[in-house]
């Protein structure tokens, strides 16, 4: 992403092996490089709690921990579908109000909280706000050479500074995920989505001819 021009919180990679929080500023976000849906995602403050957070990811995970500095603000997701002309899908808001920790838990993600962040789509934004955002995740998933599908999160920061945090490659297609919002509010259907992917993915590997040929067919 940073070699693309494509702006994501500061982060370093750490095993247990040194300690070098140089250039971070805290609070931090730990988590596993090769985990998803926020298993072993902590918050750390301060050079020991950090410590801490890396040896315990360390120990249960078998595997370095991502260590990237927390964004302070709100947090949208931005679905996309397709290849080389990608259609960004409505941007999705969580809404973390009334909440102290601002953070998509694992606990949020399996649905263990009462206070579970609501998903507010499209998202209140300027439309030239909400341009850059999109403009920015299609940017990403290019950058991370990307397919047919996926859903991009970004934090904005108090000053409306816009941050990319990851990009979800197989995003989920859950009833209650963003990426399903995002495109129940473009006018899809379920099956009508999964339809559509799949009519993606074709027309990458074996040519858009064929699809307008069964169309006709059919």
């Amino acid at each position: 992403m940073q070699h693309a021009g494509v702006p994501t919180p500061a982060f370093k990679t750490m095993d247990g092996s040194a300690w070098n929080d140089d250039g971070l500023r805290y609070p931090l976000i730990v988590k596993p490089v090769h985990e998803s849906t926020s298993y072993g995602l902590e918050i750390v403050h301060n050079g020991k709690e950090l410590r801490s957070a890396v040896s315990a990811i360390v120990d249960m995970y078998r595997q370095p921990a991502l260590v990237e500095e927390y964004i302070d603000g709100r947090e949208v997701a931005i679905g996309l579908l397709g290849n080389e002309d990608v259609e960004a899908l409505p941007t999705v808001e969580l809404d973390f109000s009334g909440r102290a920790l601002k953070l998509m838990t694992w606990d949020d993600k399996y649905h263990k909280r009462l206070d579970e962040p609501t998903k507010i789509c499209p998202a209140p934004l300027p439309e030239k706000q909400n341009q850059e955002l999109q403009r920015l995740a299609i940017a990403t998933f290019h950058a991370c050479h990307l397919k047919d599908y996926a859903r991009v999160d970004i934090r904005i920061d108090l000053q409306g500074n816009p941050y990319v945090l990851e990009i979800n490659s197989m995003a989920s297609l859950g009833d209650g995920g963003s990426y399903v919002k995002g495109a129940t509010t473009a006018g899809y259907t379920m099956s009508g989505l999964v339809a559509r992917i799949v009519e993606v993915a074709y027309c990458r590997y074996f040519g858009a001819g064929l699809v307008e040929q069964l169309h006709v067919a059919s």
